[in-house]
């Protein structure tokens, strides 16, 4: 599968290699870094390419924060506050042509048949 973030509509990034990446505004701790002074050091973390429980399909995963506490001004998945609608405590899945704002930054995600995701793949920095 090939997973891709398409940022305030206008940067595609291929991240199917990507296991997580980490958001923010941190650029010595993200891999996906905005400079918006409402976005937090780290924003949020995406999980690329997760098992969608009882089918073969696979997802992004969306965390609110750093994965131990949640972001000081929230993520909000399809204009809906993650902590609000997630599944557990600030965990929410996200799919095809879902989209996420943080602060003044919109990210969409893409998910096409066109290439598979390797799990043992590391993240590098943009």
């Amino acid at each position: 599968m090939k997973f891709e973030i398409i940022i305030n509509l206008q940067n595609t990034i291929d991240v199917s290699q990507f296991q997580v990446l980490i958001v923010g505004r941190n650029p010595d701790l993200c891999n996906i870094v905005i400079p918006d002074k409402s976005v937090s050091a780290i924003h949020c973390l995406i999980s690329v390419g997760v098992p969608l429980l009882g089918t073969s399909d696979r997802i992004f995963w969306i965390t609110d924060g750093d994965g131990q506490s949640p972001s000081t001004n929230g993520c909000f998945l399809n204009g809906v506050q993650l902590i609000k609608q997630g599944t557990r405590k600030n965990n929410c899945p996200a799919f095809n042509n879902d989209f996420i704002n943080i602060g003044e930054t919109t990210i969409k995600f893409c998910i096409s048949s066109e290439q598979k995701l390797d799990p043992k793949a590391t993240i590098p920095n943009f």
